[in-house]
C-alpha cells in the first residue's frame, strides 16, 4: 500500500481542508435537524411559512423581507465571523508588538474572543432575528428593520420601527417579481399604499417555470395578512 509523503505545509493544508468539509457538513446537519424537529408555531397560517424563510419566530403573522434561506444565513454568519476574528487578531498583534509584549498570544486571544462573540450573535440572528420583518397589529403594519447589516446578519443596536396605519393600505397582494433571467420564479408579497407606492413584505425564490400552486399559496398568504390587518 502506497503512503503519501507530505511535508508539514501539505499536511496542514489537508487538515484545514478536512476541517472545512466537516464544518460544512455539521452546519448542514444542524439546518436539516431544525427543519425536521423545530417548526414555527404559526397557528394555522401555513400559507405564510414560505415567507418566513426558516426563522424561528413566535409571532403568528410575521413575514420577513429576506430571500436568503436559513443555511445561507448560517454560512454568512460563519464567513463574517472568521473575517472579524482575523481583523481583531491582526490589530491585537500589532498593538502588542508596539507595547513590546507577545504579539502571538495577544493575536490568538483576540481572534478567539472575536470569533466566539461574532459567530454567537450571527448564529442567533440567523435563526431568530430577521434584518427586516413585518407583522400586523392594532395600529396597522409594523415593520422592524436593522439599518446596518452584513448580508442577512443584522448589526446590534441599529433596529428601527416603522408603522403603516391600516387605513393607508389599499391592499396586500402576491405578484411575480420582474424576471431577471427570462423566468419569473420569484414571488413577492407586497402592500400597496394609499398613494400607490409599494412596500415589499417578503420574497420567495423557486424553480422555473412558476407553478400555479406556489402562486395560489402566495395569494392565500396575502389574503391572510389582509384579513388580520
Amino acid at each position: 500500500m502506497m503512503r503519501l509523503d507530505l511535508d508539514d505545509n501539505e499536511r496542514g493544508a489537508f487538515h484545514y481542508l478536512f476541517a472545512g468539509v466537516v464544518l460544512v457538513l455539521l452546519l448542514k446537519g444542524i439546518n436539516f435537524a431544525l427543519d425536521l424537529s423545530t417548526r414555527p408555531d404559526i397557528r394555522g397560517l401555513e400559507a405564510l411559512e414560505p415567507f418566513r424563510q426558516g426563522y424561528l419566530l413566535n409571532e403568528p403573522d410575521v413575514v420577513v423581507s429576506t430571500s436568503a434561506g436559513r443555511f445561507a444565513r448560517i454560512a454568512s454568519a460563519l464567513v463574517w465571523s472568521v473575517g472579524a476574528a482575523l481583523a481583531a487578531g491582526t490589530i491585537a498583534a500589532l498593538l502588542a508588538r508596539l507595547l513590546r509584549s507577545s504579539a502571538r498570544t495577544a493575536g490568538l486571544r483576540a481572534a478567539r474572543i472575536a470569533l466566539v462573540l461574532c459567530f454567537g450573535w450571527g448564529l442567533y440572528s440567523a435563526l431568530f432575528i430577521p434584518v427586516e420583518r413585518t407583522h400586523t397589529s392594532t395600529n396597522g403594519l409594523e415593520r422592524h428593520r436593522y439599518r446596518w447589516h452584513l448580508a442577512d446578519i443584522p448589526m446590534p443596536f441599529t433596529r428601527e420601527t416603522e408603522t403603516l396605519p391600516g387605513d393607508q393600505v389599499q391592499r396586500i397582494e402576491a405578484v411575480a417579481a420582474p424576471a431577471l433571467n427570462g423566468c419569473e420564479s420569484t414571488l413577492r408579497l407586497q402592500a400597496v399604499r394609499a398613494d400607490g407606492n409599494v412596500l415589499v413584505l417578503g420574497e420567495v425564490d423557486g424553480t422555473c417555470p412558476l407553478a400555479l400552486e406556489r402562486l395560489r399559496q402566495a395569494s392565500d398568504a396575502a389574503a391572510l395578512l389582509e384579513r388580520a390587518l
